[in-house]
């Protein structure tokens, strides 16, 4: 599963790859229909958080909202939940109980399409982890 270094939103620190993930994962995810992406904004891929990313974000958390109701709508993307603290030790919920907008986003993308889920690590050459709901190993 991908994960942000730093949180994505208004006044959080938008780091350029991290930016660069979320909107790679918003145009992928438009790209292949995924039904949870009616009505988000288009946003362009690139590394400057915009007004028109942070309208996205909203959006996206109210439709996951709406179809599975343990999530915020903040306009604010996390990194994962860690279990432990350590990094790569990740969940999909957070303490709080409140699930997840990134885990919510690779998901989606995975489960939808291999393909592209991989695609998106080849193009920002993040590192391959294998499937993390795989419960055989």
């Amino acid at each position: 599963m991908y994960d942000l270094d730093k949180p994505v939103g208004p006044n959080k620190p938008d780091l350029p790859e991290d930016v660069k993930l979320i909107t790679t994962l918003f145009f992928t995810l438009q790209s292949i229909n995924d039904p949870l992406m009616e009505g988000v904004p288009k946003v362009t891929v690139s590394g400057i958080f915009t007004p028109a990313l942070a309208e996205a974000i909203v959006k996206y958390q109210a439709n996951l909202r709406k179809a599975m109701a343990r999530f915020v709508v903040d306009g604010i993307i996390d990194p994962l939940p860690s279990r432990s603290g350590r990094q790569g030790d990740w969940d999909t919920t957070f303490s709080t109980g409140v699930d997840s907008t990134l885990a919510a986003l690779s998901y989606r993308l995975f489960r939808l399409s291999r393909d592209a889920y991989n695609k998106v690590g080849e193009t920002l050459n993040l590192p391959w982890k294998p499937d993390p709901f795989d419960m055989t190993s």
